[in-house]
């Protein structure tokens, strides 16, 4: 047996009501993270057409490949932060018009940071660091490649 959206919105609200307010918040915050991991990853609305699938896959390659990355000099593990972080300048640099093609995305979203203007790096297994915009366009050609 389902419940309905407005069933559920009753059913937290009625609970929340009744909570210290500190818990309340802590309890919501909570609900708005939990509801954020089950969405699919979504790109800008104004990303073109023909590089959707281009920019899904890099921002997928990210997240899967189990490599570090600097950043403003941390190294990071977390490979679904990073993700989460260029796509965030992806959809920051979209909304300026900056963004007309895969290229672009690397160029803006994936090459350096926009604070110390230090290029993002990526270390995978034992070999040396590279520049993340490299490792990205390379991956961009094979996929080009692949899927002629």
């Amino acid at each position: 047996m389902g419940f309905t959206l407005a069933e559920i919105g009753a059913a937290v609200r009625a609970e929340v009501s009744a909570m210290r307010p500190g818990a309340a918040a802590a309890m919501l915050f909570f609900c708005f993270l939990a509801a954020l991991s089950f969405a699919p990853p979504a790109l800008a609305r104004d990303v073109p057409p023909a590089a959707q699938p281009e920019m899904r896959h890099l921002l997928t390659y990210i997240e899967r490949s189990g490599c570090r990355f600097y950043r403003n000099g941390v190294w990071y593990d977390d490979t679904r932060a990073v993700r989460a972080h260029v796509e965030s300048k992806l959809n920051h640099f979209v909304k300026k018009g900056l963004i007309n093609s895969t290229e672009d995305f690397i160029r803006w979203s994936a090459s350096k940071s926009e604070i110390s203007g230090e290029p993002y790096m990526v270390r995978c297994g034992k070999g040396p660091p590279r520049p993340l915009a490299q490792w990205l366009s390379e991956e961009l050609d094979r996929y080009r490649k692949e899927n002629r």
